[in-house]
């Protein structure tokens, strides 16, 4: 099985509507106004106090609907389409680009969210549409760069839509249904998080046209691509162009809008052109899979840490693969260049630009070092192991040292390596025995002084694990874990209590452990 199949494999299973997650915290908070201005107040909930948004409260009160999610299927490149960028701001206009054999079709604009638990909230809708057959996609084979010169199909205008992730639904006469991912961004904002979806690894992963950055149409990793495009569909076979947004995303969305934090909606994208914006949030979100970075996100990142902004990677394997983002056709930063080792042309004149692994030469520089944390392998099926029980990340949660959460580490995890590049002052709150491969998986807490802090899972299900609806079926969000869901969620309250409130130096630096686990 693949990498990412040990986690999606969960959610392509059908079944029946995800069981009620018991004792997990619920917004029903005493609410009062913060001096920030009107559009802001906290919030207590379990006693926690939280920056709460009033304009999202009110949204997620909205009647929501299940008819976001598809029902009926294409053949292959029978209904397909992509976006003109992975966000635009409200009140702006994307382009959608859509290629079908059916005679006509129609786009439906979902927000997603809580919404009473059903997930999503119909927003706009197109007018029925011809169908029209796109030109063929233009392969480069020498760089595997599969591109779509299409047409626009529907330009959607955005006034008038709230900031937050949305799913595109295209359905045809025939009942084809197909996703596109999106991302409306509100460039004002200044909320205390930032929720960031991770559209590079989405891409990364993407073989629609026959290649990605991992193998071509044969399964070669031989002839894999080293530029992938974003002027393309995302595949059928990644949950009908949903790509990674259930699985490794929309469990934290789901709960952060149930509470109705504070908070705006990037891509990683956004981290690319817009990073210097990052250090006027409180915190920036990263979600399950969160693996490809480019040398302006992760500076942005760490100068925004370095300002007082926390940080908080809720996976594992994340800024792991470096890249480059150039531009196309369709505009920036639409092409990622990612040749994994030494060979890359541009890094052999120049070392900055070389896209092999962050912690390989010449880059040199591993995830560790802004993390805390260190990626080993995907080889995990292991209970989390709770660590430090006393500290801020567990309050409330009635958990014991050494205490077991059963399968929470799954598939892909990092660990702490006492002498490796990184912080010194790293508080663990798991350390999780990792049966096959004799190591382990860790949740990491480091702060830099003066600035913010890190908290790192350690574990890619982690996000998987919080799923919490009992409305929206199995075959999307997996089921809570009786006994351990709950447990996670109130550890999740407590991240963002502490996250959202500001720098975490200042309020909770680290409490160095490692050494009674790594002794």
């Amino acid at each position: 099985m693949s990498r990412r199949g040990l986690l999606l494999g969960g959610l392509a299973g059908t079944g029946g509507l995800v069981a009620a997650c018991s004792g997990a915290p619920t917004a029903s908070p005493t609410t009062t106004t913060s001096s920030r201005g009107p559009r802001r107040t906290s919030s207590i909930v379990d006693g926690v106090t939280l920056p709460v948004a009033a304009w999202l409260i009110a949204e997620n009160r909205r009647p929501g609907t299940l008819d976001w999610i598809l029902s009926g299927y294409p053949p292959a490149h029978g209904l397909e389409g992509f976006t003109s960028a992975t966000s635009a701001p409200s009140g702006g206009s994307v382009d959608i680009m859509v290629n079908t054999t059916d005679t006509t079709y129609r786009i439906e604009a979902y927000r997603m969210g809580y919404y009473g638990g059903h997930g999503g909230r119909l927003i706009a809708s197109s007018p029925t549409l011809r169908g029209v057959q796109q030109p063929a996609a233009v392969i480069d084979a020498a760089h595997g760069t599969v591109e779509c010169h299409w047409a626009p199909s529907w330009t959607a205008k955005l006034t008038g839509w709230p900031p937050g992730f949305y799913m595109f639904k295209l359905i045809s006469a025939k009942n084809w249904q197909q996703w596109i991912p999106f991302c409306v961004r509100d460039d004002s904002s200044r909320a205390a998080f930032v929720l960031m979806s991770a559209v590079t690894t989405y891409q990364a992963y993407n073989p629609w046209g026959g290649f990605n950055l991992y193998q071509d149409e044969s399964g070669s990793r031989a002839k894999r691509a080293v530029v992938v495009s974003f002027d393309r569909p995302y595949d059928q076979s990644t949950l009908q162009g949903g790509s990674d947004f259930f699985g490794n995303e929309f469990p934290v969305l789901y709960d952060m809008e149930r509470l109705g934090l504070d908070m705006t909606y990037w891509t990683d994208i956004d981290l690319q052109l817009r990073g210097a914006e990052l250090a006027t949030h409180k915190a920036l979100i990263s979600l399950g899979h969160d693996e490809y970075w480019s040398s302006q996100m992760r500076g942005a990142a760490s100068a925004a840490l370095s300002r007082g902004t926390n940080l908080a990677f809720l996976g594992a394997n994340a800024i792991y693969r470096k890249i480059r983002l150039e531009p196309s056709d369709f505009g920036p930063a639409r092409l990622e260049v990612n040749y994994k080792d030494d060979t890359d042309p541009a890094g052999i004149a120049n070392p900055a630009l070389a896209t092999s692994n962050w912690g390989s030469p010449p880059v040199n520089k591993p995830e560790s070092l802004l993390t805390g944390s260190t990626y080993v392998s995907i080889d995990a099926n292991d209970d989390l192991v709770v660590a430090d029980p006393e500290g801020w990340f567990w309050k409330g949660c009635g958990v014991h040292e050494g205490e077991h959460l059963s399968t929470v580490v799954v598939g892909e995890y990092n660990r702490y390596i006492p002498g490796a590049p990184g912080p010194a002052d790293v508080q663990l709150f798991g350390h999780s025995p990792i049966s096959k491969q004799s190591s382990f998986s860790d949740i990491t807490y480091h702060s830099r002084p003066g600035g913010g802090g890190v908290l790192s899972t350690g574990a890619a299900a982690w996000v998987n694990k919080l799923s919490n609806s009992s409305v929206i079926p199995y075959q999307m969000v997996p089921d809570p874990i009786a006994g351990v869901t709950p447990i996670l969620l109130r550890a999740m309250l407590n991240l963002y209590g502490l996250f959202g409130a500001g720098p975490a130096d200042s309020l909770m630096p680290a409490q160095p452990n490692w050494q009674n686990y790594y002794g």
